[in-house]
């Protein structure tokens, strides 16, 4: 047992060694564990492609995908600016140190020293050297001091670095350091602000050349003269730093000067700085705007075609910078406002030289100047020093600048868009830059040259947060790109062509990436396209055109016409020798005819579709319209559509519309009908018009008669008309009047139509109806109305109610009153009445508002009524109200039933009636029943009588009448000077003794007059309001508070008194709202007196961080930002929301106090709050706080203990009292305290005895020492030898390993190159089914005619159809499906199963239903686990939509099987079968030398050699190559030598349709000896002790290279096999019947065994007999036997565990094929539809019920579509394949299968020595699966969605060819036995439901089962 755990965990050692080989992904992200970190640098390593990220305070380490593998802390730290460096113990020279944040300012990789330098904030600026391998590791170590202080010491100024190359000759890399000046200029006197540090350990970051490579800003300049660097780069021979600095030194007294950017070059390695030189840059935009502040820098190749456009050599390279215009002249903040330029790094050289030949011999010529930073000079020298010395000498000019700026315009701008960051690449010859911006969204611009791009798409990386400056590509991979916000990283991908889904969205796009893949139908990148160099297969973006169908000849056809051929031309058509399809298609209609192309390179269509094919034309219409598809046999794909009409002349009915359509259409007007041919349609000499001459068509060309006819009047309507045949007759007129014809005879005279005269009328209460005129003879000749003559249809009468609006009516409709209504004079004599035009009834006054006034007048009066006058001048003067004239107001005038009047002043209160007289006529005269009252309000008082001058306060105003008048109005001032300030009044509020009203700003303060108005009629009011100075506030504490809120805010301010209404007002600040959504709260304040206010702080939820804080007083609105000071220091003025505090609970509840002090644990308990804030009670008493600190609170509990509450609040000794916290709005219960008196002290004896057990203990522990280290001594001499061991294990493992790879590699090549002419042996769709629906039944019901007697067979297969649309009925079969589950104990698992089968095989043909009933099954089953444990959803219950689920997903999947995953899956097979043939295998256990399952290892040394065998002779196989060769082992039964022939000769052949062993007979032909035929037992079998050994090559002697013979059996031979069989008797044993051998007693026979006895067996019997005295004689014998036996079979045994290394020889060999078939599992390309459909389906679920949980999700796609389908795809092939499956097989695929069901876990797995062999086997590569899953997940969510339509056709496609291939019938009679077992339970639920009530589906079951009963023998 040692040896084999020893085994064991070297097995698991070397399975956990190796590297981990990662996929590549997309969208991935990283975020840090707090949102609070800010990112600030991101470093790839091209190397490995780990990717590394510096953060405050953090240092991240991630692979490609953005995985965390290591983090490190960075701060913060104990530190000051004043400090110098990090504290040293016991130093106490700086106190000036506080917890300081660490940000990062440079991240760089030395990747010739494998080393990742940082540097931070922290300790004036130093760096560390870590491992690029792990970050948490530091590689050098050395002390800081003054001269290796590198990065700058503020979190705001800049700081860049990057790795180059350094000092000659170069052999070393140095870190050159552009920084901007810090704080503390004594201890950063000497930090130079250009330098290039040493990488060399010893001396880490110094300034290299004795600290002479440096360049640094005068000390009087380094304060006010501040550079900021912004990117750092070198290229070719040069290191160049991008900054941008202001354009002078400023001067005192002056303005500040503006900034501009600049460019740093310096030679690499220049030692002396002498080349150090800058000059400006300078983008300007379109219109002038100067972006003059240089945001990100990235430099790379330019692509093909901009360097064409731009005329730039092969190897320049390009500078893309992002520059933003500055908010002020001299400000450095950038506007929203950015632009991006290019300039080639050969004219910046250019430029350089320039400047530095100006400056070496013209000192400087008026474009170079030195630095008056810097110091620096200009010289006149020769020129050729220039040319001898490019990077300057110690003798030539230095530290100089350009004047004059290189200048470019702007390729782009985004005037209300902050840039800040750029990268670039290039693809197709095209240069692409990305653009990040200042609120999280990546622009992709495409540059075309260095004047123009264009910006194509736009993506959201993360909304509202920075891009930060650092974006890099994949090392690996440049399709991705790693973007930065302040908070996360983001992979993402540049392009996703995907998402465009036709050509010109694809080209429209501008996205160089992506070109249209034409025989594809799809937008891809180039790469992705098949035969993209090919013409016309790719089109990119600067393709002119689609590919299109621009012509088609005819462009339209007849749809009854004849078949012919259309002519297509198309552009862009690929002609690469592919076939063509064109395809008609609507709807479900689908024609397609071959395509083949002319000699004009026009396609050609040979066919159109005949008339039953072509889709009908609607109503209404002339033509239907298909899409003409052309579609590439090749790919099946179609590619381009045009819309094509099939026309019907027919379906137009009169002359105009045929002859005006768009088709050949023509009128035959003698047969009044349109059609396409005259020829065969048209009457002989008859009248036709064709096409296009509409003017002879028989048409409509004038209206005769008057337009105007009046309702219920009879008129006759006259109309010209022309082209009219000679003989037409029987003419009609008619007038489409509301949609119903009207017609009336008419006769036809010199071309004109004389319509009878009738009485029209219509429905509609309009005043007018324009109605359409029609004519037409013979019934149904049609004269058209081309020109569409109407007439206008009237009536008098309506809207026209009274008699005044009736005679004001138009003159042109003769209008007049009769009696009671409005009409016509002709039909008011016709009912002989009095039809009046002038004379009216006097008027009626219906109501009149408001019904009171002030004396004053000035009221408006709205009068209603009618008959009040026809016009305004009739009533101008005739209105009156009590007595007093009332002015009417002309524009609110209306005809007959409107006044508006003002009213005038009365001399006294008074009342009385309004009065209307229409035109001075007294018999005009109207009079209201209400009366008027002319009315006197007074104002008696008002409160308050002070307020703020800003207003606010709301006033209550006394007195009496205030309901008199329309309006009230109020206002506070005085006339003198007319000062007035609203009062505005609240209607609401108004009663008849009081109104409100809301005081408005006034200019000055002081006391004025209130004054209320009635309808503008003023009052004033007693005494005088004072409007006094504003309030203010002058200082609010404290500024922090929890974010639930409630915590008391003390506020002090001045005239707080006046306020009515106090509040607080609190919402995210402007900065904060760019990271999260803005939140918003407010609370009222509590005045305590004149100068102070206590306001609860608002509760904001989970919000922190700063916020705006304001105080509302009444009018006035005070900022937090604005009091006195916060100007000045404004971070002082913040109001700032922290986490809530948590107080935890008692450990021990109740908690035993024993006096003292009560602590209470918790967290962020002081943030935010003092002592004072927080109130603990225990049970009613108080708990008087003590002390209060961020993670305890203390308080003095009372000195007894306080009784506790009950339910109702009331207090009870009987209860233990609760401890309860309560700060602000928070309440915490602590948990019950209980006090307890304290235990007296130990007694004397007892301190003695413990001192004694403790000394005794002391003495042990010694003694256990002394042992312990003598047995690690021991143990440490057994380790080496072991390892030793180990070491020859693992060399001979290794070897093996490479061996059989070799070998099985060799051999799978040979299957590969079979597979091509024989082709996988798939099963065929039926047998596949069954084997999934009803597994080991090959002759199910439904696979056979279904027996029932013939006298009844009408009458069984109608109820079978009748039980079948039950079935069909959703209700039903939901209702079927939850009654057998409900009874539990009757169905059974296999009931469940057998059901959903039968459901599988009855619905096959209506796979929509099928689904559908799926889905809600699905959704009920997800509503249960919701509720119960969602976690458990979809594991194998064995349910019937379990079982459905699975064989949806086998209809589904089953093209996929065969086109994708087939193969890798077969090759899997195969490699295992071949691999465990290779070496021994037990034909009676099955088990082998070659395994990857420890149950199934063969644990014996077997001898063997490897023979080749010459077969010369096979009985009805393939006989093409024989003779062939076949290699078997000399240890191999007869049996399996037969296997392996005939595994050879029947290579990839079915295997059903192969002879099998025993059917033949294996023959030795040796030469003049004759042939033996050689059988696995016979008499010369090796028997011992009851054991008989198989037979074996070896031991019949068989030869190397011999012949062998596969005879066919005799039939009689085969009978005697069979009867010997039965006997337990074989001469050969076939590969199925071996096992069975071992079985049965031992005692009662002999036994078979080949290779090794089975363990269990021997040690049981021996066990047995050994231990049972026999008295028996014949039982001694017996026990002698078994134990001679067990003697024997012990001696053939060795030590089984040193086999266990096969496990990793074979797991090696095989590892290959295992990927590929993981791999094509998990392929996403494509995505089986189903997949994706079902996983839709899931996440839709998953987020309707809330959860977000990850691994739920994952969990429930696990258990459905990996565990449910391709574990057992996995383990059983033959379900897939037609082929015999070995049990050592079975065994191997079973591991594989579980590692499957390992790698799609949610959950990792910890391994130990005593885990499963087949775990560890696979331990180091499970997690690289479960990373392949997740991905497969996660990229499949990401795809297109499959629509419910989609999914539905691709089923019906994949199972209409094969309905007809199961008897559906029968398999709903076994639904119907179901049925019928739970007959009375489903009649009772369809009974109970009243859907199915209505349905009556009861009834139907009912009548069914009456049918059928003694029906049927089935």
């Amino acid at each position: 047992m040692e040896r084999l755990n020893l085994l064991l965990g070297f097995l698991q050692l070397v399975l956990q060694l190796g590297t981990v080989v990662q996929g590549l992904h997309v969208y991935n992200t990283f975020s840090p564990s707090s949102p609070d970190i800010v990112l600030n640098h991101l470093s790839v390593d091209n190397q490995t492609g780990r990717v590394y990220i510096g953060a405050v305070n953090n240092l991240y380490q991630l692979n490609r995908q953005l995985s965390l593998e290591k983090t490190q802390s960075t701060g913060p730290r104990l530190d000051s600016v004043n400090c110098p460096g990090p504290e040293e113990e016991g130093d106490s020279t700086c106190t000036d140190r506080v917890e300081t944040p660490n940000v990062n300012k440079i991240l760089a990789i030395d990747q010739q020293g494998g080393h990742l330098i940082t540097c931070g904030t922290l300790y004036q600026g130093i760096c560390q050297v870590r491992s690029l391998g792990d970050v948490t590791q530091i590689s050098v170590e050395y002390t800081p001091d003054f001269s290796r202080y590198v990065a700058t010491n503020s979190p705001s100024n800049t700081t860049v670095g990057f790795v180059a190359p350094g000092t000659q000759p170069y052999e070393e890399n140095a870190l050159y350091v552009g920084s901007t000046y810090g704080e503390h200029h004594v201890i950063r006197e000497n930090v130079p602000a250009v330098s290039i540090r040493s990488l060399e350990p010893s001396d880490i970051f110094k300034v290299v050349n004795d600290d002479k490579a440096k360049f640094m800003v005068r000390s009087e300049s380094r304060q006010q003269y501040l550079i900021s660097y912004v990117h750092g780069f070198r290229s070719k021979n040069h290191a160049y730093f991008a900054t941008f600095q202001m354009e002078r030194i400023p001067t005192p007294g002056d303005d500040p000067p503006p900034f501009w950017s600049k460019l740093i070059r310096l030679c690499i390695g220049d030692a002396n700085f002498y080349s150090y030189m800058e000059i400006p840059l300078k983008c300007l935009g379109q219109n002038g705007t100067n972006y003059n502040l240089l945001q990100a820098v990235y430099v790379s190749k330019p692509g093909q075609k901009l360097a064409q456009n731009m005329g730039l050599p092969e190897d320049d390279e390009m500078l893309f910078g992002v520059f933003s215009a500055s908010k002020t002249p001299s400000g450095k903040e950038p506007l929203e406002s950015s632009a991006l330029c290019v300039f080639s790094m050969s004219e910046i050289d250019a430029e350089f030289n320039k400047v530095q030949k100006a400056c070496y011999t013209e000192e400087g010529g008026g474009i170079a100047e030195p630095l008056d930073f810097g110091g620096g000079t200009c010289l006149q020298q020769r020129e050729e020093l220039l040319e001898r010395f490019p990077c300057g000498a110690d003798f030539t000019a230095k530290q100089f600048g350009g004047t004059e700026a290189l200048t470019r315009t702007a390729v782009a701008e985004f005037p209300t868009t902050g840039l800040t960051s750029v990268a670039a690449s290039t693809v197709n010859g095209y240069t692409t830059a990305f653009l990040g911006t200042t609120n999280g969204k990546l622009i992709k611009v495409l540059v075309w040259n260095g004047d123009a791009a264009n910006p194509y798409e736009e993506i959201t990386v993360v909304q509202g947060s920075r891009v930060q400056q650092d974006m890099q590509f994949d090392a690996f991979n440049p399709q991705n790109l790693y973007v930065m916000t302040e908070n996360k990283v983001t992979l993402v991908k540049v392009a996703e062509c995907g998402q465009y889904d036709t050509c010109e969205a694809c080209h429209g796009a501008g996205d160089p990436y992506c070109g249209w893949c034409t025989l594809e139908n799809k937008c891809s990148q180039k790469q992705e396209c098949n035969g993209h160099n090919e013409v016309n297969r790719w089109l990119s973006v600067d393709v002119d055109r689609c590919i299109e169908i621009t012509q088609i000849d005819p462009p339209n056809l007849a749809r009854e016409g004849p078949r012919t051929s259309l002519t297509l031309e198309v552009v862009r058509m690929p002609d690469g020798g592919q076939k063509y399809d064109c395809s008609f298609r609507h709807n479900s209609v689908r024609f397609s005819s071959p395509a083949n192309f002319d000699n004009n390179g026009k396609l050609v269509c040979e066919g159109t579709p005949p008339p039953a094919q072509i889709p009908s034309i609607p109503p209404g219409r002339d033509h239907v319209t298909v899409d003409l598809w052309v579609r590439v046999r090749e790919t099946d794909r179609y590619i381009v559509k045009a819309q094509f009409d099939f026309f019907d002349c027919n379906a137009l009915k009169s002359c105009n519309p045929c002859v005006t359509s768009t088709y050949d259409c023509n009128w035959c007007v003698s047969d009044n009908k349109c059609t396409h041919n005259i020829a065969d349609n048209c009457q002989p000499g008859g009248t036709t018009v064709a096409h296009g001459q509409r003017n002879s068509c028989p048409r409509i060309t004038q209206l005769m008669s008057e337009e105007l006819i009046p309702v219920g009047l009879p008129k006759a309507i006259n109309m010209s008309a022309s082209n009219v045949p000679d003989n037409a007759d029987d003419f009609r007129c008619s007038l489409l009047i509301q949609g119903v014809y009207v017609t009336t005879e008419a006769t036809y005279r010199d071309g004109i139509i004389y319509c009878s005269p009738m009485q029209y009328t219509y429905r509609e209460d309009v005043q007018e109806l324009a109605v359409a005129l029609g004519a037409s003879w013979g019934r149904s000749n049609i004269i058209d109305n081309p020109l569409g003559e109407t007439v206008t249809l009237y009536k008098c009468s309506s809207q026209r109610t009274d008699c005044s609006l009736c005679v004001t009516a138009a003159p042109r409709y003769s209008c007049g009153w009769c009696g009671d209504t409005c009409t016509v004079r002709q039909v008011c004599q016709n009912r002989g009445g009095t039809w009046e035009l002038m004379n009216c009834p006097a008027p009626t006054i219906t109501d009149f508002s408001p019904k009171s006034g002030p004396v004053n007048g000035g009221t408006s009066v709205t009068i209603t009524g009618v008959n009040m006058g026809q016009r305004f001048t009739d009533i101008m003067a005739g209105v009156t109200i009590a007595g007093q004239s009332c002015r009417p107001i002309e524009d609110q005038y209306s005809i007959s039933n409107k006044i508006v009047c003002i009213t005038g002043q009365a001399m006294t209160t008074t009342s009385g009636t309004v009065e209307v007289q229409v035109g001075g006529n007294s018999n005009q005269r109207g009079q209201s029943s209400d009366i008027f009252y002319y009315r006197d309000p007074r104002v008696t008082g008002f409160s308050p009588e002070v307020g703020p001058q800003s207003g606010g306060t709301k006033v209550l105003i006394m007195g009496e009448l205030f309901d008199t008048g329309g309006e009230v109005t109020a206002r506070i001032g005085r006339s003198g000077d007319n000062m007035w300030a609203p009062c505005v009044v609240d209607e609401s509020s108004r009663t008849n003794v009081s109104v409100k009203c809301q005081t408005g700003r006034i200019d000055a303060t002081g006391r004025y007059t209130l004054q209320v108005l009635f309808d503008g009629q003023s009052r004033d009011a007693p005494g005088k309001f004072n409007y006094t100075d504003d309030p203010t506030v002058m200082e609010v504490f404290p500024l922090k508070s929890f974010s639930s809120g409630g915590r008391q805010l003390t506020v002090r301010g001045t005239n707080l008194r006046i306020v009515q209404n106090a509040g607080i007002r609190v919402s995210t600040s402007t900065t904060a709202r760019r990271k999260r959504q803005a939140t918003e709260a407010s609370m009222s304040c509590d005045i305590q007196s004149d100068s102070m206010m206590t306001c609860p702080s608002p509760d904001m939820g989970n919000s922190t961080g700063d916020v705006d804080l304001t105080f509302q007083l009444d009018n006035v609105r005070i900022s937090l930002a604005n009091l006195p000071g916060c100007q000045v220091n404004p971070d002082n003025c913040k109001f700032v929301y922290v986490p809530n505090p948590e107080y935890f609970k008692f450990e021990n509840n109740p908690k035993l106090h024993t006096g003292g002090i009560l602590a209470i644990e918790g967290r962020n308990l002081d943030q935010a709050s003092f002592q004072d804030d927080v109130q603990v009670t225990i049970g009613s008493e108080i708990c008087n706080v003590t002390s209060l600190d961020d993670d305890t609170l203390t308080c003095e509990p009372p000195e007894s203990q306080p009784p506790g509450l009950d339910s109702d609040g009331k207090t009870s000794k009987e209860i233990l009292p609760i401890v309860v916290v309560r700060v602000g709005n928070l309440r915490f219960e602590i948990g019950k305290l209980q006090y307890q008196i304290p235990p007296a002290g130990l007694a004397f004896w007892a301190i003695i005895l413990i001192a004694a057990a403790g000394g005794f203990l002391v003495l042990i522990i010694i003694a256990l020492l002394f042992i312990m280290r003598s047995k690690k001594k021991e143990a440490n001499r057994r380790y080496e030898k072991i390892m030793v061991q180990m070491d020859t294990l693992e060399s001979n493992v290794r070897n093996e390993c490479k061996k059989a790879f070799a070998e099985l590699q060799t051999d799978m090549t040979d299957l590969t190159s079979d597979l091509g002419g024989t082709g996988i042996p798939f099963l065929d769709y039926r047998t596949y089914m069954m084997r999934v629906l009803f597994p080991g039944q090959d002759m199910h019901p439904v696979l056979k005619e279904t027996n029932v007697r013939e006298s009844r067979r009408v009458q069984w297969e109608q109820a079978m159809n009748q039980f079948s649309a039950l079935l069909n009925n959703k209700h039903f079969l939901l209702t079927f499906i939850r009654i057998m589950e409900e009874s539990r104990e009757s169905f059974s698992s296999r009931d469940k199963v057998n059901v959903a089968s039968l459901l599988t095989v009855a619905l096959h043909g209506k796979m929509e239903y099928y689904t559908d009933i799926l889905k809600t099954l699905l959704l009920q089953m997800i509503e249960k686990s919701v509720e119960r444990n969602p976690k458990l959803m979809l594991r194998r219950t064995e349910s019937v939509v379990d079982k459905m689920l699975t064989n949806w997903l086998s209809i589904s999947l089953y093209p996929f099987l065969k086109e994708t995953a087939g193969q890798p899956l077969f090759m899997l097979y195969k490699a295992i079968k071949y691999q465990v043939e290779k070496g021994p295998v037990d034909a009676i256990l099955g088990f082998a030398r070659y395994s990857i399952t420890e149950d199934r290892l063969l644990r014996e040394q077997v001898d063997h050699e490897v023979l080749t065998l010459n077969v010369v002779s096979l009985p009805g196989g393939p006989s093409g190559h024989m003779p062939f060769t076949v290699k078997a082992l000399s240890c191999d039964t007869i049996t399996q030598v037969k296997d392996k022939i005939l595994d050879m000769a029947y290579k990839n052949i079915p295997y059903s349709t192969r002879l099998h062993a025993d059917e033949c007979e294996l023959e030795w032909r040796h030469g003049r000896a004759g042939q033996l035929i050689l059988r696995d037992t016979d008499v010369t079998s090796e028997t011992n002790h009851r054991w008989k050994k198989l037979n074996t090559l070896e031991h019949y002697k068989v030869p190397d290279s011999c012949s062998v013979a596969l005879l066919r059996k005799p039939e009689q031979q085969m009978k005697l096999d069979r009867t010997f069989e039965n006997l337990g008797v074989n001469q050969s044993l076939s590969s199925s019947s071996l096992a069975p051998l071992m079985q049965g007693d031992p005692e009662e026979g002999c036994r078979y065994w080949h290779l090794q006895v089975e363990d269990s067996w021997v040690n049981d019997n021996f066990s047995n007999h050994r231990n049972h005295k026999v008295k028996a004689r014949d039982e001694l014998e017996r026990s002698n036997s078994v134990k001679r036996d067990s003697r024997f079979l012990k001696e053939q045994r060795a030590i089984p565990e040193i086999y266990l290394t096969r496990l990793l020889a074979t797991k090696g060999t095989l590892q290959k094929f295992v990927d590929d078939a993981f791999s094509a599992i998990l392929c996403t390309s494509p995505v089986p539809p189903s997949i994706k459909y079902f996983f839709d389906l899931l996440d839709h679920e998953a987020k309707k019920h809330g959860i977000d949980d990850p691994e739920t999700l994952h969990i429930w796609k696990t258990n459905s579509v990996p565990l449910r389908f391709w574990v057992n795809v996995l383990k059983n092939p033959e379900f897939v394949f037609d082929i015999f499956k070995l049990g050592i097989v079975d065994a191997c695929l079973s591991v594989i299968a579980q590692t499957f069901i390992d790698s799609c876990s949610a959950a990792e797995h910890k391994l130990g020595k005593d885990s499963p062999s087949n775990k560890l086997l696979y331990a180091r590569e499970i997690p690289q699966y479960r990373q392949k899953v997740q991905t497969y997940y996660r990229e499949v969510q990401q795809m297109t969605a499959v629509s419910d339509q989609e999914m539905i056709t691709l089923l019906v496609e994949e199972t209409k060819d094969h309905t007809h291939e199961f008897n559906t019938l029968a398999a709903v009679n076994e639904l119907y036995d179901y049925a019928m077992k739970y007959q009375d339970q489903l009649l009772d639920a369809l009974e109970e439901d009243t859907t199915c009530q209505r349905m009556q589906l009861a009834h139907k079951f009912e009548n069914i089962s009456a049918n059928m009963e003694g029906e049927t023998d089935v």
